[in-house]
């Protein structure tokens, strides 16, 4: 329950004489001080939001199956469905400059081998509905890339190539798939890179299966960071697939190499594989950066954790269904004599849940803090007894899966509630 508490501290001396008028207010300009001329200025900004696991279960792609819709020609007014699915967390995304996830899935259609609840397959839909939710690059670096075999794997990266996405961690060739891309928004020119410290099958490394960025010790890692700023990036990011599924804590392997990827050029590190949350950790490197590694971002949709009720199951039970959007400025300042920086501002976590529900779409994530605020609205404004609380059961669920997330990355990144203020007290 949200509560808020106000008062009032009133003071003074009584006069015996008759009150006068109060003096017009007075308006003066704010003086600038030593301390201004001293200070760095924004010279520019972009605003980065990145996802964890994008996952195409079965029920997932049935959801968007349920919820697709079509026009008199017969022709997807919603990308099969599959823009249903994201329509509640696309105003969020869409407002970033830059917006990643992880394609946890082959898109690969015509090299069909298989599909299962571990072996992954979607159709070419899904990576226009991403699009459309706003999403701009994924990682095609996984466990899962060769679901569909070396063939599987080729043409998933025609596909996403075919489509407004970029991609990043795999390649035709090794160099592409080490290379990354370099963004250069507002001036500031941005590296991405991806790679995996793990596969369900590995295939060696050819221009004939295709390549991605696997990553061991770091050190490869470092170099390609370093390759990066020497090709003028200010900032690199690097997307991360390790640990171990379902653990909310790093392995301590995987932290060490953190540590060396960090200290060796890589600003910023985005996890994922888990499927679920771990903690987001800041790092200020010896030669004075600060970094930071979020060592898993949990799943932005899945079809894991439908077994979970609110309140007869432990939390940790719906741990599957927590994911987050980790959101982010690069901004560089000026400080005069033609020197300028170029580091983070604003590192805020905005937990997101999986729903589930009987409605279509059937599953799809909200962003746990939008949310909230949609849920509190309707609570409001609903005239009859059950429709009220069957939302306040829902606004107990997304209120609890958003602290508890927030707990295991850590509650001082938490993107804070914007809800109505509480009306003042009246005597």
């Amino acid at each position: 329950m949200l509560a808020a508490l106000y008062s009032m501290l009133l003071g003074g001396c009584v006069r015996s004489t008759a009150p006068t008028a109060p003096p017009p207010p007075q308006v003066t300009a704010p003086v600038a001080t030593a301390a201004d001329a001293l200070t760095p200025t924004l010279a520019a900004e972009a605003e980065i939001l990145v996802v964890g696991d994008i996952m195409m279960h079965g029920s997932v792609k049935r959801a968007a199956d349920r919820a697709a819709a079509a026009n008199e020609a017969g022709e997807s007014t919603n990308f099969d469905g599959y823009a249903a699915l994201f329509a509640a967390v696309k105003p969020v995304i869409s407002e970033a400059d830059l917006s990643f996830g992880n394609l946890e899935f082959p898109v690969a259609p015509d090299s069909f081998r298989s599909e299962g609840s571990m072996v992954f397959n979607a159709p070419p839909a899904v990576l226009d509905a991403l699009a459309d939710a706003g999403f701009d690059v994924v990682s095609f670096a996984n466990n899962h890339v060769y679901d569909q075999g070396s063939k599987g794997h080729i043409e998933t990266l025609g596909r996403i190539a075919s489509s407004p996405l970029d991609y990043i961690g795999a390649g035709k060739d090794c160099e592409e798939a080490k290379n990354g891309r370099i963004y250069e928004i507002n001036g500031i020119k941005i590296a991405f890179l991806a790679g995996s410290r793990l596969y369900n099958t590995y295939n060696e490394p050819s221009e004939r299966y295709g390549c991605n960025f696997r990553i061991t010790d770091g050190k490869e890692a470092v170099a390609r960071a370093q390759a990066a700023k020497a090709a003028g990036a200010d900032i690199v990011l690097m997307s991360i697939h390790w640990g171990v599924e379902y653990k909310t804590r790093p392995h301590p392997g995987d932290v060490k190499i953190a540590h060396r990827i960090l200290e060796g050029g890589v600003d910023g590190i985005i996890g994922h594989h888990p499927h679920v949350l771990q903690p987001l950790e800041v790092r200020e490197t010896e030669d004075g950066r600060t970094t930071f590694v979020i060592y898993s971002l949990g799943n932005f949709i899945s079809g894991q954790g439908y077994q979970y009720r609110h309140g007869l199951h432990g939390m940790n039970v719906g741990n599957t269904r927590d994911g987050g959007l980790l959101r982010f400025k690069v901004v560089r300042r000026d400080y005069g004599d033609d020197h300028t920086e170029v580091g983070f501002a604003d590192l805020r976590f905005d937990p997101i849940w999986v729903m589930r529900q009987r409605a279509n779409p059937q599953t799809y994530p909200v962003v746990g803090r939008v949310e909230i605020d949609r849920l509190t609205a309707a609570i409001a404004a609903a005239d009859d007894d059950a429709a009220r609380h069957a939302l306040q059961k829902e606004l107990a669920l997304v209120a609890a899966r958003r602290e508890h997330a927030g707990a295991v990355v850590g509650t001082d990144w938490l993107l804070p509630l914007d809800l109505p203020e509480a009306p003042a007290a009246t005597e």
